[in-house]
């Protein structure tokens, strides 16, 4: 009956049904093989058919390829069966394809073995060859490869054609160029040849709806290339010279908004860049910085003017291994050129990933012994605490993985004279969220909280923080109800989306406190 009376809905209903469910993978492909009249709504409707995903199991391995840059179209149909039935079910639509062109091949193979992998021989070929054909529809292009050497057939196949529709353009490298290959002649379906001198008409000419940006792990000659007028920009693990970093950027410095740049080597010139060098992004409101062992990050604090930053984001990515003296004070100097030159006190939203704090943890007991004697700071803060105290409008604060000294920073009250109330940092915030596999450091932060939440008003200026967001294991619900306080935040919710208590799950940490 239930069958029966959903065949009978009118067809616009069942339509909007099942374009609830044509994002999920496959299951509008599952939809169409339901029944004669299902499959004659969904495959006939060429909006849901705009989604195509290629990677190794697209592949009809029993169809033998001869030589690749000859095959016949009919045949390159064969090779791709579901990408080329998803191609000629989306009509006329924009397209946005993913291609994956990982595979499990062992970097370290000698040169004799490449031809037994799929990805680096003619199947590379033939996708390439096979979505040119498509070129002038792609919306959104995204290609994660763990080498470079597929990414040159596309690139080459793609190379100066023009795609009218294309908003976002996407590739990422995140393991090493096979060193047995020889480098990539065209690694970018953007630059220009050498000789050839790059044109930003011609660009926009391509390409002229081009948005968004995102290129990591891939070698490209930036002076051949130059898009404008970008939107959003995603740089990591690339190298620059000071130069094509500064000419990259002056092209969409009034329309940029988002930036992220992480893992980056800028060669900076021999002379000192002028501090009226600076690169100004007007409209820039979100900037994402991963700092490195490398002193480029010190390098951006100084030279990127953002008077409309809203979003920050800094994530420590220095290995262990690779972390010294040196690294430190490169992160050091990054925080204090931050502080001094970027808008902090109108930021709403501020996330430190794999915060490191590189500070003596010393000056934050001293400070907090200040505090507790009613005295001012015998000593200077850490530079993260004088990070905090200047993001005065802070809304939303996200910790990931942060050590001691960082949590400690973010609680440590100080007393701006010999007498109080003494003050916390980002007292403003609606919203902290803490990730960490500490317990004993979790625990401790928020028994400091409840004690500066205890106190009397006239010691300390209250901060009350709404919603706290813990990524912790659930089971240490039942052991953190010691350092717990109403009077320090309305909630503590848990990433995994539940606490195990003695009473069983609870979702908000405090309904495990008696009133």
């Amino acid at each position: 009956m239930a069958a029966a009376f959903i065949l009978y809905m009118p067809n616009e209903i069942q339509l909007e049904i099942f374009h609830a469910v044509h994002d999920a993978g496959d299951a509008l492909r599952s939809v169409s093989q339901v029944c004669r009249l299902w499959r004659e709504l969904s495959v006939n409707t060429s909006t849901f058919w705009t989604g195509i995903s290629v990677d190794i199991s697209s592949i009809d391995q029993g169809v033998a390829l001869g030589d690749p840059y000859t095959i016949e179209f009919r045949r390159v149909v064969e090779v791709f069966p579901w990408p080329a039935t998803l191609l000629r079910r989306s009509g006329f639509q924009p397209i946005d394809i993913s291609i994956n062109l990982d595979s499990d091949f062992d970097t370290s193979t000698s040169s004799h073995d490449i031809v037994n992998v799929p990805w680096l021989t003619g199947y590379a070929v033939v996708l390439a060859r096979f979505l040119a054909f498509y070129a002038a529809r792609f919306r959104r292009v995204e290609i994660l490869s763990d080498d470079l050497h597929p990414v040159q057939f596309l690139s080459l196949a793609l190379f100066d054609m023009p795609m009218p529709l294309l908003e976002q353009w996407s590739v990422i490298s995140d393991k090493p160029r096979l060193t047995v290959l020889p480098p990539p002649p065209a690694p970018t379906i953007f630059q220009r040849p050498v000789g050839i001198v790059p044109s930003i008409e011609h660009t926009d000419t391509l390409y002229p709806k081009l948005a968004s940006l995102s290129i990591q792990g891939i070698t490209y000659d930036w002076g051949q290339f130059i898009p404008r007028n970008l939107v959003t920009l995603n740089l990591g693990n690339l190298l620059f010279t000071h130069d094509e970093f500064k000419t990259l950027l002056f092209h969409s410095k009034d329309t940029l908004q988002s930036l992220t740049v992480s893992a980056m080597a800028i060669y900076l010139p021999a002379q000192h860049v002028p501090i009226d060098d600076r690169i100004t992004l007007p409209n820039l409101y979100y900037l994402a910085v991963g700092v490195t062992f490398d002193p480029t990050a010190p390098f951006l604090a100084t030279q990127l003017d953002v008077p409309n930053l809203l979003c920050l984001e800094i994530h420590d990515i220095t290995t262990e291994s690779e972390r010294t003296w040196d690294t430190d004070d490169h992160l050091q100097r990054f925080y204090l050129h931050v502080i001094a030159n970027w808008p902090l006190k109108q930021l709403t939203h501020l996330t430190l990933g794999s915060a490191h704090c590189p500070m003596d943890p010393a000056n934050l007991a001293v400070l907090q012994q200040d505090f507790e004697a009613g005295r001012g700071p015998s000593c200077f803060p850490s530079v993260l605490t004088t990070l905090f105290f200047n993001c005065t409008g802070l809304r939303n604060l996200r910790l990931l993985e942060p050590d001691s000294t960082t949590l400690k920073s973010f609680n440590v009250a100080i007393n701006l004279q010999d007498k109080g109330p003494g003050i916390l940092p980002s007292s403003s915030l609606d919203f902290l969220h803490i990730e960490t596999q500490n317990y004993r450091e979790l625990a401790q932060f928020l028994a400091q909280m409840k004690i500066y939440a205890d106190l009397d008003s006239a010691r300390i200026i209250a901060r009350f923080i709404p919603t706290i967001l813990l990524d912790i294991p659930p089971a240490w619900g039942a052991y953190l109800r010691p350092f717990l306080s109403r009077k320090a935040c309305a909630e503590i919710l848990n990433g995994e989306g539940y606490f195990e208590v003695e009473s069983g799950r609870i979702f908000n940490l405090l309904d495990n406190l008696s009133y």
